[in-house]
């Protein structure tokens, strides 16, 4: 900056570096933000003063210069910048603009009075940089220009808005991020040059580059880049100093480290102001501006995860000196400051702290000595809400609630670790309370390590039988079933049934009996199986709990039609049905109509039973009910084997496979994987199709017992023909190659190469040519993108993962030549894509 600029009033034309222009030059390049910028360029020169505000570090200041050197020469007198940072004294920001200008002071005369006279008739744009923490005289300054000056401009940047007329405030966003990821999902080809669409990846290897140049984004450092910028949040300054590491760590190295990112991020870029030279420092410039109810909110804020509702923070913040009624208030306030975010969900704002802010505020709660409080307040309203949800995943708020515990659910895991930490019992109601909603919407792994967690301290402690540890039990036991883990699985419902009998609980030892008689069933016990589902079903008779009687008839129905005995197979569905109809229970109703479908299916009543299963299924998807989901795909591409239609087949198993692999349900994946074999087979890939058939009983022992007797049927003619071509050495050496993969190696064995296939969304029609060589997937992906979906909203329309979407997306992009979403959405339009 140039410490003695000309005086404002020599007559010359603006130019970058003349007379009127004194904007730093800045040592990198500018990164991202195009359409920020644009928008930023059309607004300048209209609004009389634009304030750029944003948590610190964000990149107010970079994109204010950024926008003001662009727009400089639309201004006759140019733009100058006043750098405000390191001033303490209100009185001084007048003294700074004038010595800027070169507008000296008047002897009897106010030098505001004398600055507003100098500019009253001038045209130029003012910087004002950094004023949060001298907002009145910011505030006062402005308005004085604003109103006498007509033809002067200001763009401020600041951590809050100066609250004058005329000001228009633009809230400066992260830098976009890539979407998430999952570590189990695999290949990664490609994967680093789609990242790069990410403007948070394109700064942090342009600065990584800067201080190491050998450094490059590859596609074995892809993820770990990824992972810094999603929990640095696209912060610029957090992923600078990240990068500033890229000598002495790899970003895999820095990733592990981010727990701790006030150490990881300790170093700056030297001559740098000093809140800019860590992240610490830059956040507490913005702390210590908070008045000390703005910060006891602020601390408290910190044990939330995620997003977070205004009710739940009324409930946390409160405390002796903060009435409920009063944290909005101050949370409004933290808003404005720009250390909350908040954010428009469907009915309700929902606020959140950025990642990075998050940390810092939680070491900022202990050491007021406040953990205790506020992270108990937090688990007890986070329980709460769970135990009201609970019930209501029978009813027809089944969606609602599931959607619900998925917005709040890192805010569950939250109050989750610190039950176990000081709560046993509470995490066990906890936990109970969500094993629903844990199996429903595919989170079987961390459920069963949740519960696991819970019942395995409270066995070592000794504590005394409960209900709530019955529960517990019951929970785990019916997501290690869905995990084909039928050991473990007994072992935790037999000590259920254990404790319930011990408190006399009738529902309980009913629930535990339906338990066991699901897992005697999985082991062909069948005789065994129906008498305990009989038992439970008349003890839920008993109690009045109709929703357990419709649900347990279903699964004597599935007994009788595994067996054969379809006509009392079709009585048990049908008397269960209304009964799960007329309470409301959608997923009940779901879940009974797929089994009516099957054995429509089984009986050769084919468009009865593709009516019942698509209806199923479509019940499934409208509540996201994932498992449900997945068994009914694998329902739907048997149907559509049988017809024939091995195109829709493939498309429904391939579905199937995905959605179970990403669930960890193994009985989804061992289905489909079997008939993913059967059609191998049938095709003439006998040793391809005996490798998956093998794969699929070595996930599920008793796989012939377990599916419908048409299915089993064809597994071992199949098994037969391929025996009998291949011969018995080759046969055999071909199912032990099989049966020692992996459940991954066999899941993307059975995916890749992906074969082409109509779409199989329910009853779409015979498949079009696709433009651009794209996939039967990429079209489907490729329609939603023009709609103007996020990979988020794909992922769920589709029931794909977010990273295979991300994968479908930079295909697509590469196919076609689009460098971004826009340009894809108009090739879709262009070549009918809708």
């Amino acid at each position: 900056m140039r410490s003695d600029p000309p005086t404002l009033w020599t007559a010359a034309t603006p130019v970058p570096g003349g007379p009127f222009w004194n904007l730093p030059t800045q040592p990198t390049t500018f990164v991202g933000r195009q359409l920020e910028i644009a928008r930023l360029l059309t607004l300048v020169p209209e609004v009389p003063l634009m304030t750029l505000s944003g948590a610190g570090g964000c990149g107010k200041t970079r994109l204010a210069l950024e926008v003001v050197a662009r727009a400089a020469p639309g201004f006759s007198q140019g733009a100058w910048f006043v750098e405000l940072a390191a001033l303490t004294e209100p009185t001084l920001v007048v003294h700074a603009v004038a010595s800027v200008l070169g507008v000296g002071e008047q002897s009897g005369r106010q030098l505001l009075d004398v600055l507003v006279d100098a500019l009253a008739a001038h045209e130029l744009l003012l910087v004002l940089d950094n004023c949060e923490h001298l907002l009145p005289a910011c505030a006062e300054l402005v308005t004085r220009l604003l109103g006498e000056c007509p033809r002067v401009h200001v763009v401020a940047t600041s951590r809050e808005r100066l609250n004058v007329a005329g000001e228009t405030v633009w809230r400066v966003p992260s830098l976009s991020l890539p979407v998430s990821i999952k570590t189990q999902d695999a290949p990664r080809t490609e994967f680093a040059a789609y990242l790069m669409n990410s403007e948070a990846v394109q700064l942090y290897v342009q600065r990584a580059a800067s201080v190491q140049p050998d450094f490059r984004l590859t596609d074995e450092n892809a993820e770990a880049v990824a992972i810094i910028c999603q929990r640095l949040d696209g912060m610029p300054l957090a992923l600078e100093l990240a990068a500033a590491r890229a000598p002495v760590l790899s970003p895999e190295q820095i990733a592990t480290r981010l727990d701790d990112c006030f150490r990881v991020l300790s170093h700056g870029t030297h001559g740098a102001p000093h809140r800019q030279q860590t992240l610490q420092a830059a956040l507490d410039w913005s702390y210590h501006l908070l008045t000390l109810k703005e910060q006891r909110v602020f601390r408290s804020l910190s044990v939330f995860g995620g997003t977070l509702s205004l009710e739940a923070a009324e409930a946390v913040c409160a405390d002796d000196d903060i009435q409920p009624q009063f944290v909005l208030d101050l949370l409004a306030q933290l808003v404005d400051k720009s250390l909350v975010q908040a954010e428009a969900h469907t009915g309700e704002t929902r606020y959140r702290l950025l990642e990075t802010i998050r940390q810092y505020g939680r070491e900022r709660l202990e050491e007021s000595g406040d953990v205790e409080r506020a992270r108990g307040r937090h688990r007890d309203w986070y329980l709460e809400l769970a135990e009201r949800a609970e019930p209501q995943l029978w009813s027809t708020a089944v969606r609602a609630w599931l959607d619900r515990l998925e917005l709040e659910h890192d805010n569950l895991r939250s109050a989750f670790a610190w039950c176990v930490a000081t709560d046993v019992e509470r995490g066990q109601r906890l936990a109970a309370s969500l094993y629903v909603f844990w199996e429903r919407r595919g989170y079987l792994a961390e459920g069963r390590s949740c519960l696991e967690s819970v019942l395995t301290v409270s066995g070592v402690t000794g504590d005394p039988p409960t209900r709530t540890r019955a529960r517990a039990l019951l929970g785990a036991g019916y997501i290690a079933r869905d995990q084909g883990d039928i050991e473990a699985a007994k072992c935790w419902v037999e000590e259920s049934l254990s404790l319930f009998r011990g408190l006399g609980d009738k529902w309980g030892i009913g629930s535990s009996l339906r338990a066991l008689g699901l897992l005697a069933q999985s082991e062909s016990n069948r005789d065994q199986a129906r008498a305990l589902l009989e038992e439970a079903v008349a003890l839920f008779r008993e109690v009045g709990r109709p929703d357990d009687v419709g649900w347990t008839l279903r699964n004597l129905g599935i007994l009788a039609q595994i067996e054969g005995d379809h006509p009392r197979a079709y009585a048990l569905f049908e008397e269960s049905l209304p009964i799960l109809r007329q309470l409301g229970d959608r997923t009940g109703t779901a879940r009974v109509l797929g089994s009516l479908g099957i054995l429509g299916r089984i009986r050769g009543d084919y468009e009865r039973a593709r009516a019942l299963l698509e209806e199923s299924c479509n019940l499934l998807l409208a509540v996201e009910d994932k498992r449900g989901v997945g068994m009914s795909l694998g329902a739907l591409g048997s149907l559509a084997r049988i017809q024939g239609d091995s195109t829709a087949a493939f498309g429904f198993f391939e579905r199937s496979l995905t959605l179970g692999h990403e669930m960890g349900d193994l009985s989804c994946i061992a289905h489909s994987l079997g008939m993913r074999g059967v059609m191998a087979i049938e095709q003439g890939e006998h040793a391809r199709g005996v490798r998956f058939i093998a794969a699929a009983t070595a996930t599920q022992p008793l796989l012939g017992s377990s599916i419908e007797i048409d299915e089993r049927a064809a597994l071992e003619s199949t098994l037969a023909e391929a025996q009998a071509t291949l011969g018995e050495q080759a046969f055999a050496a071909v199912w032990t190659e099989g049966h020692r993969m992996t459940v991954d190696e066999a899941v993307e064995s059975a995916l890749v190469p992906r074969r082409e296939h109509p779409p199989v969304k329910l009853g779409e029609a015979q498949p079009k040519r696709r433009p651009g060589g794209l996939t039967r997937r990429e079209a489907e992906v490729l329609r939603l993108v023009s709609l103007g979906k996020t990979n988020r909203e794909i992922a769920g329309d589709l029931v794909l993962s977010e990273y295979t979407v991300m994968r479908h997306v930079s295909n697509i992009f590469r196919k076609i030549g689009a460098s971004s979403r826009a340009a894809a959405a108009s090739f879709a339009v262009r070549e009918g894509i809708s």
